[in-house]
C-alpha cells in the first residue's frame, strides 16, 4: 500500500500530470501527498551561493497556493516541503533522500526538447538508483489519466526486475489484465522452454491474474519490443527494473533506461 506518496512539484507544464498523479495514487489507497518544490536555479548569483532568489521563491509560493488548493479540493492530507537551493546538485540530493520516507517517489518523464529546463535532466534517473523507492514515471504527453487497468510486466527474473514487481503489486490487484513479457535470445527461436515457470503462481498466491508472454528478440530490438507490446496491450502502466548505467532495464546490454524513458508514453514504474 501506498500511504505517503512524495510528488516532485515545481513550475513546468509537467507538474499538472505528476500531481494527477499523486492525486490518484492517495485516492486510490487513502494516502497522503508529500509535495516537494525543487527547480533549479536560472539566476547566477544565487546558484553559485547555493541560496534561493527572490524569482525561485515567487515560483514555490504559487505553487504551494496551487497545490494546497487542489489538496484541499481532494480532501487530501497535504505535506509541503521545499528543497534549501535550487543548485542542481542540492536539489537532487534532497530530493533523493526525501523520497525515502515516502512509500513511492511520483517524477516526470526527462525533457530533453528544452535547453532550459525545471531540473536536471538525469532526476528520474537518480530517483531510481539511489533512494531505495519505486518510482512512478509520467510521460510527458499520452497518458490518458487511467493507471494500472492494464498492467505489462518487464521481466527477467533479475533483482532489479523482482524488487519492481514486488513494489508494484498494490497497483496490480483489480487490473483488468497483466501481461509479464519475458524474452530470449533471438539464436534461440523455436525452443520451447519456460524459463521462469513460477512468475505467474507466484502473481496468483497475491490474488493477481497474469498471463505470460516469451518473446525472441536480440538485445538490438527489446527496448522497441518492450514500447510496441505495451501500445499493442493497451497498457496504461508499465512495470520494470532499471539496472545501472550500462546495463539495460530488460536485457543486459545498451542503454535501456535512458532510451525506454525517452520514448515512453504511459506511466512506468521503476525500482532500482
Amino acid at each position: 500500500m501506498y500511504k505517503d506518496i512524495l510528488v516532485h512539484i515545481d513550475a513546468s507544464p509537467g507538474c499538472a500530470r505528476r500531481l494527477d498523479m499523486g492525486v490518484a495514487l492517495a485516492r486510490r489507497f487513502g494516502g497522503r501527498l508529500k509535495a516537494v518544490f525543487a527547480q533549479q536555479e536560472l539566476a547566477n548569483a544565487s546558484m553559485i551561493a547555493r541560496q534561493r532568489s527572490s524569482a525561485l521563491e515567487q515560483a514555490a509560493a504559487e505553487a504551494r497556493r496551487l497545490v494546497e488548493a487542489r489538496a484541499a479540493a481532494e480532501a487530501l492530507d497535504l505535506t509541503w516541503l521545499e528543497t534549501s537551493s535550487g543548485h542542481p546538485e542540492v536539489l537532487v540530493r534532497e530530493l533523493v533522500v526525501a523520497a525515502r520516507f515516502a512509500d513511492i517517489a511520483v517524477v516526470s518523464q526527462p525533457d530533453s526538447e528544452h535547453w532550459v529546463r525545471s531540473v536536471p535532466n538525469s532526476l528520474a534517473e537518480d530517483l531510481i538508483r539511489y533512494s531505495g523507492r519505486p518510482v512512478m514515471i509520467v510521460p510527458l504527453e499520452g497518458w490518458t489519466g487511467t493507471l494500472a487497468t492494464r498492467v505489462l510486466v518487464a521481466w527477467n527474473a533479475s533483482r532489479e526486475a523482482a524488487r519492481a514487481l514486488g513494489d508494484a503489486l498494490p497497483l496490480l490487484h483489480g487490473s483488468a489484465e497483466v501481461l509479464v513479457l519475458s524474452r530470449h535470445a533471438a539464436e534461440e527461436a523455436g525452443v520451447q522452454d519456460d524459463r521462469w515457470p513460477g512468475i505467474v503462481e507466484h502473481l496468483k498466491s497475491h490474488g493477481v491474474s497474469a498471463v505470460k508472454a516469451d518473446w525472441a528478440v536480440d538485445d538490438i530490438g527489446v527496448m522497441d519490443l518492450l514500447l510496441t507490446q505495451a501500445a499493442d496491450h493497451s497498457s496504461d502502466l508499465i512495470v520494470m527494473g532499471a539496472h545501472g548505467e550500462h546495463e539495460s532495464l530488460f536485457a543486459r546490454s545498451g542503454v535501456g533506461t535512458r532510451f525506454v524513458l525517452r520514448h515512453m508514453t504511459v506511466p512506468i514504474l521503476m525500482a532500482h
